[in-house]
Formats: C-alpha cells, sequence, structure tokens
C-alpha cells in the first residue's frame, strides 16, 4: 500500500494510538496514512480514547478529528437522537408502563436486558423503549459506519431474536446506505453525525417493525468491526470504502489545518 498509494500524510492520535484490532488501524494500514509518533509530526491530530467519556488533549494548530465529541453515553446518545429525530428513544423507568430496555451507560458492555416498568432505576444505567427490529424469529442491526461526519455504508447484522442483546452474529452482510435507508432516513443520520461531532463511528440502527422508524441506539468510537463475520467479497467492499473515504477526510483535515480553516 505504501509503494502503490503514497499519501505523504501522517495522523497523530492521541491520548492512545489504535492497535491492528481496530478498524482505524486499518483504516490508517489501507489508505496508506502514516502513524505520526508526536504532533510535530503529524499533519492531523485525532481524538482516540476507548471510553465513554473523555477529555481529548491539546493538539497545537493541527486539525482533531473526533475531538468535539467527549461524551458517547447511552443518554447523551438518546438525547441527541431525540434532537435530530423528533421522537424519543428514552424514557423514565418509574412513569412508563410495560417493557423497556435497561443497559448500561457505559460503551461496548452488550448488557442490555427487558425489563418491565414502572420500577426504579439501578445506578449507571439508562431506560430506553423497547425497538422490536425483529421478524419474530430473526433480529436485524444496521451497523452504519460514519467516515467525515456522514453514513458511508452499512452493515447488516443478524442474530436470533432471543438473543438480540448478545455481541455474536448469525450472519453480517455489506451494504449500501440506499439499499437500507430512504434518503431522508439517510439525511437524519447525517444530521446525527453532525450534532454529535462524529468524525469517525459506528452508529447501531434499529429499525421498529410497528412503525417504520429508525432510532440510533448507539454510538462506537473505537469500533473494531465484525470482520470475522464477512464474506471475502464484503470484506474487500468494506475495505475499499473505508480506505477512500478516510484517506479523503484526512486530506480535508491536513488542507483545512494549512489553511487555518474547520474541516
Amino acid at each position: 500500500v505504501r509503494i502503490t498509494r503514497p499519501s505523504h500524510l501522517a495522523v497523530w492520535f492521541a491520548p492512545d494510538r489504535p492497535r491492528p484490532w481496530y478498524i482505524l488501524w486499518s483504516a490508517m494500514t489501507l489508505s496508506g496514512v502514516r502513524f505520526a509518533r508526536t504532533a510535530d509530526t503529524a499533519n492531523v491530530a485525532f481524538y482516540f480514547e476507548d471510553t465513554t467519556k473523555g477529555d481529548p488533549p491539546a493538539a497545537g494548530n493541527l486539525i482533531q478529528l473526533n475531538a468535539a465529541c467527549t461524551d458517547i453515553s447511552k443518554s447523551r446518545v438518546a438525547d441527541v437522537f431525540k434532537d435530530v429525530s423528533g421522537y424519543a428513544l428514552r424514557l423514565d423507568p418509574t412513569i412508563h408502563q410495560g417493557p423497556a430496555v435497561e443497559k448500561s451507560e457505559a460503551n461496548g458492555l452488550h448488557d442490555g436486558r427487558i425489563v418491565h416498568c414502572p420500577r426504579q432505576p439501578a445506578p449507571g444505567k439508562t431506560y430506553q423503549r423497547l425497538i422490536d427490529s425483529s421478524d419474530g424469529t430473526t433480529a436485524f442491526d444496521y451497523r452504519t459506519t460514519i467516515i467525515g461526519r456522514a453514513p458511508r455504508f452499512v452493515l447488516v447484522k443478524t442474530k436470533s431474536a432471543s438473543n438480540r442483546f448478545s455481541m455474536h452474529n448469525d450472519t453480517v452482510v455489506y451494504r449500501e446506505l440506499a439499499e437500507v435507508f430512504t434518503s431522508a432516513e439517510i439525511d437524519m443520520i447525517t444530521r446525527f453525525a453532525e450534532a454529535m461531532a462524529l468524525d469517525w463511528a459506528a452508529l447501531d440502527v434499529l429499525r421498529d417493525v410497528a412503525s417504520g422508524e429508525i432510532y440510533v441506539v448507539d454510538v462506537n468510537k473505537t469500533d473494531t468491526g465484525p470482520a470475522v463475520d464477512l464474506s471475502w467479497r464484503d470484506r474487500g467492499r468494506v475495505m475499499r470504502a473505508i480506505s477512500r473515504h478516510f484517506l479523503t477526510m484526512i486530506t480535508g483535515a491536513a488542507q483545512a489545518g494549512v489553511t487555518g480553516t474547520a474541516p
């Protein structure tokens, strides 16, 4: 890649550097962008920290990607989604009547479960309406990749409806945006990414079978991705899409840093 696609660009990641199991590492490698050891040797900075809430370090005069998104807690995601969509995901468990989803505010725990309300909230938990994204047997999850504050493609993940909160998938396939979402829904997802200041992220999107409405239920800025579940053909499509859009984003950020304007 470095021989055939020399980008002459370098990115400084702080406070952590993505390791090979993170999709960002693949994006860097496939696009030919180098890892900078210091901010002084970089064209662009990137806030990378595998945590729910954080505080990006100073990056000097560099454009720092993802630095404006410091909170991806479930409550924050639900509140921003309501502002963008006009309908609510989050609920008050003390007054709600019927089933709800209880899950941790923290990212990546996969501990969601169905509970019945009204009930007193547990410490560290948030409560959301139960989105039935299944056909009765199979549950569908639309993992949507955000690069440059816009959705780029979708990985349609399936699993048993009875095991809908598991991190293990039965199938994963690559789909273009228009194969999964309407133009209005793509616009909504784009506005959500802008409102969350997501330069890079993976969204978990569910479609409620009763209403047909989509819900962004989770944001992951340090995703590892379901590569092992993809076919070789779809894995190649993911790699090509990621490297193309990532390089465009980094190139734009580097040019913006030179001119002193926001990317």
